[in-house]
């Protein structure tokens, strides 16, 4: 794919006809990267338990959470199905995200609260180099559809050509320049992780919002921020870091006008 003539503009949010999709999984499969250094391959569901009508398989091999707090879901297929539902509340996601997400692994997170506001939360986590595979907790439903679809957003974005700490096109600021993010709030990170934050991971869309939950992570599982956070998010609070995180003009324009437009 001649990465120069897509419609950048037309890449963030899910697209009717499925346009960032076909960019997306177009961009994977003929474009080497620092962190994919070969085009992934999809692998067969081959009898393990499945969902998205046997497209996405339930594994937990090379696990993406750790135990011992983590354990593997032992009803993980009905969990999924009552996340799903939620999903489905977004159309244009719930198309999406099986084509991008092939594996899903499925826990249980044994420290979770079942009463209060920390009932409502997912812990989940993807790597550069396992692109399509995806590890959440199904504690909760509407917190495992916000997951489902956090993941796939961080997958898309890679595809893109921005993993978390390296990016061959749209940032080009270096690494050890550190912002202010809007999801891991304790300390900065580099532009590509900000980008990952505001740009996919909190889409300007109801359902979006509405799936944002409390919960809690753990080293390297992302940490959900509360509904109330998320909300300011999606309304612009990041948008504004991001904007006034751009480096002087002398230094060229490292975080395009375009980028901006998009998360705006």
């Amino acid at each position: 794919m001649n990465a120069t003539s897509i419609d950048w503009e037309r890449t963030a949010r899910p697209q009717a006809d499925g346009y960032d999709t076909a960019v997306a999984l177009g961009l994977i499969e003929t474009e080497p990267t620092p962190w994919r250094p070969l085009p992934p391959q999809r692998p067969a569901v081959n009898g393990a338990p499945s969902i998205a009508e046997g497209r996405v398989a339930l594994r937990t091999e090379d696990p993406l959470l750790p135990a011992p707090r983590f354990v593997p879901a032992a009803q993980a297929v009905p969990a999924m199905e009552q996340a799903l539902r939620y999903v489905r509340r977004w159309p244009l996601a719930a198309k999406q995200w099986p084509d991008i997400v092939h594996t899903i692994q499925c826990y249980h997170d044994t420290e979770q609260p079942t009463e209060g506001p920390g009932r409502l939360g997912s812990a989940s986590h993807s790597v550069d180099a396992r692109f399509g595979v995806i590890g959440l907790t199904v504690n909760c439903p509407l917190a495992t559809a916000q997951a489902i679809v956090h993941e796939m957003a961080h997958h898309k974005l890679r595809a893109f050509g921005v993993a978390n700490e390296n990016a061959i096109r749209i940032i080009s600021n270096p690494q050890d320049e550190l912002y202010p993010s809007p999801i891991v709030v304790d300390r900065p990170r580099p532009m590509t992780a900000v980008l990952h934050a505001q740009l996919f991971v909190h889409p300007r869309h109801p359902a979006r919002r509405a799936h944002a939950g409390a919960g809690g992570g753990s080293a390297g599982a992302q940490r959900h921020p509360p509904a109330a956070r998320a909300q300011r998010i999606a309304d612009g609070e990041g948008v504004r870091d991001l904007a006034a995180a751009r480096p002087h003009r002398r230094a060229g324009p490292r975080v395009p006008r375009r980028v901006l437009r998009l998360v705006q």
